[in-house]
């Protein structure tokens, strides 16, 4: 069921009496970082923080825009400037992964690492 190198041998020190139709197996498998899936890191999204913004200082610099020509960019340096920002993760797995797979996956990949 696979094209990697897989040795298979009886296990002499099972972790569990054996049953003589399902005996205990060692299985060693050399695995490389092709093997193994790469989901990236999480990202970081920058949100405005509205409920922490200096609303008096905005409005006082809002006041004196010149509305003449009203470019995109005035009205966000004027938000930069007044309102905190914070970041939100956004996951890279698929939307449909829970936790709990999310979590095994985890957990695989941190084994992955322990064996040569």
């Amino acid at each position: 069921m696979s094209n990697s190198n897989c040795y298979v041998s009886h296990d002499c020190a099972p972790l569990i009496v054996e049953d003589v139709y399902h005996p205990a197996l060692h299985i060693s498998l050399r695995l490389t970082d092709k093997c193994l899936p790469n989901f990236p890191k999480n990202q970081l999204n920058k949100r405005y923080n509205f409920r922490k913004a200096d609303y008096l200082d905005l409005y006082n610099e809002l006041q004196f825009v010149d509305w003449s020509f009203m470019f995109y960019e005035v009205i966000y340096s004027v938000i930069d400037a007044h309102v905190p920002q914070y970041f939100i993760k956004t996951s890279t797995y698929p939307k449909w992964f829970t936790t709990e797979i999310i979590n095994n996956i985890k957990l695989k990949s941190k084994n992955f690492k322990k064996y040569p």
